[in-house]
């Protein structure tokens, strides 16, 4: 970066115009901060960013004062703040995380989510000089639970205020729906009328950065990093959190509250997300903090178990719900759950789950309505809950081993591409034999044992069938290497019945 360039910028931002050419600016600023110009560019432009950011807040999303603030926000948080060699941004650490942590109470939902990622990144790297800010950060995010079953009763529970989001433009920034309806924005039957203006060209009204699922969100994986590097704050903070993590995941949405009564009611399990809910935006958003959540109570029982026996009995419940709150569209929230619950489950706290198998065995509450989710991801969901199953199969009811003889033998036929998947499968009937043969009534033993062994024998019969197949396409790729010709699936000019045709032509001879 050339001086010239540092001093354009620097006068354009230093004009009373500066709101106004926020849009310049944001392409002029991003690729100002090569590592070889660090020293110089911090020098001149973060007194500038700083005195910016002291300004007025802004909550209208393109606003130009709003696009300039969020742009130099994403400036700082690319800052290299790496210790080594030599820090040249060590002078200024101090200063810009009083602000922003400052900027995280008062500024949009847009900026502070930028703010608190630039804090832990500052924090990791700075903590020679940012000791002793550490707690003051640890509190604000404390302060955020705090106001969290606030938030929930505004954002969801109120009627004239999610209708209001509902008729307008969402009120979570990145949302370009708030209600998701088929057909899906996107999708070939769905015209651009359909879809609406675009929600990035909307002027929205951003909510408060203390009032966002959103900022909470990245605060439990923030925390986890702050402990890694100020372990003396661990133990006291640790007190702190626990109560704090124990409110927010209990708390509900009024009206999916009442749905999943009403369906308890009739002997069903809802799931999915209420259609009293009218900002489903947010309440993705609220499912997702909740489960970056429980990512860090997992984190929390590997160590300070102790601490939240009496909450240990409670954990299933919730858990079950998150997973049958969790929005279709929400597909890596769900996938953090997973794997978050296998973490639980390693760390033997496996019994407290026995109660809640047959809900889990469920596939809508495993793996929801979502075609991405179950395209994707019933490996990691049913291996989950094989796990699960194989630990405490002594203990299963006679109507759980039903239940799990039924759904992993339909597994075992599954097409799903690979083998690991009806592996997992066949492995957990093989194992789940010895607590078949000792239920008491033998007569129902007996008939899930031949279910299993008809579902390996159909499983073999489909396997003998594809081996020529197998056999087939193992010679062709053989050859092709032989040959050092590049595997395609395109037709060429020349060679008409390369590639897929080719392959389609010896399967089906």
């Amino acid at each position: 970066m050339s001086g010239t360039t540092i001093d354009d910028v620097v006068k354009r931002l230093s004009s009373p115009e500066t709101g106004r050419g926020g849009d310049y600016l944001a392409r002029q600023l991003r690729p100002l901060h090569g590592r070889s110009h660090i020293p110089p560019f911090l020098k001149r432009l973060v007194p500038i960013f700083i005195a910016i950011l002291r300004g007025p807040c802004i909550f209208q999303s393109n606003s130009p004062e709003q696009k300039l603030r969020n742009c130099i926000l994403e400036v700082l948080h690319r800052l290299p703040t790496t210790p080594s060699p030599t820090e040249p941004f060590e002078p200024y650490a101090e200063e810009v995380v009083d602000l922003l942590m400052q900027l995280v109470r008062t500024d949009n939902e847009e900026n502070a989510t930028l703010c608190v990622k630039i804090i832990s990144d500052v924090m990791r790297h700075q903590h020679k000089v940012l000791g002793s800010k550490v707690q003051a950060f640890l509190s604000l995010i404390q302060e955020l639970f705090e106001q969290m079953e606030k938030v929930v009763r505004e954002q969801l529970d109120n009627t004239s205020i999610s209708t209001a989001s509902n008729s307008g433009a969402p009120s979570t920034p990145g949302s370009s729906q708030t209600n998701f309806q088929s057909p899906r924005p996107g999708s070939p039957v769905a015209s651009v009328t359909d879809l609406g203006p675009d929600p990035q060209q909307q002027n929205r009204l951003l909510l408060k950065g203390m009032q966002s699922f959103k900022v909470l969100s990245e605060c439990p994986i923030i925390v986890v990093s702050v402990f890694q590097v100020y372990r003396n704050t661990v133990a006291a903070n640790v007190k702190a959190f626990v109560p704090l993590i124990k409110g927010f995941l209990c708390l509900q949405a009024s009206a999916q509250k009442q749905a999943h009564a009403d369906a308890k009611a009739k002997g069903q399990i809802f799931t999915g997300v209420s259609p009293l809910i009218k900002n489903r935006a947010a309440f993705g958003e609220f499912i997702t903090a909740q489960v970056k959540t429980m990512s860090f109570l997992a984190y929390l029982l590997r160590q300070y178990s102790q601490q939240l026996t009496d909450f240990l009995p409670t954990l299933p419940e919730i858990v079950v719900r998150l997973l049958q709150d969790c929005p279709r569209e929400k597909s890596s929230a769900r996938k953090e759950l997973l794997v978050a619950i296998r973490h639980i489950i390693n760390f033997n706290f496996r019994k407290i789950f026995l109660p809640k198998i047959d809900e889990l065995l469920d596939e809508k509450t495993l793996i929801g309505d979502g075609l991405t989710v179950y395209e994707t991801m019933r490996p990691l969901a049913y291996s989950m809950l094989a796990d699960l199953i194989h630990h405490v199969r002594d203990s299963l009811t006679p109507e759980q081993i039903r239940k799990t003889v039924e759904v992993y033998t339909k597994n075992l036929q599954d097409n799903f591409p690979g083998t690991s998947f009806q592996t997992m499968s066949a492995k957990l009937l093989l194992n789940m034999a010895e607590c078949i043969a000792k239920m008491p009534n033998k007569v129902d033993a007996r008939h899930y044992l031949i279910m299993i062994l008809n579902a390996i024998g159909d499983k073999f019969v489909a396997m003998n069938r594809q081996y020529p197949n197998a056999v087939k396409l193992s010679r062709l790729y053989a050859q092709q290497i032989a040959d050092g010709t590049q595997d395609s699936y395109l037709a060429d000019k020349d060679h008409p019945l390369t590639g897929t045709r080719q392959i389609f032509s010896l399967l089906c001879p």
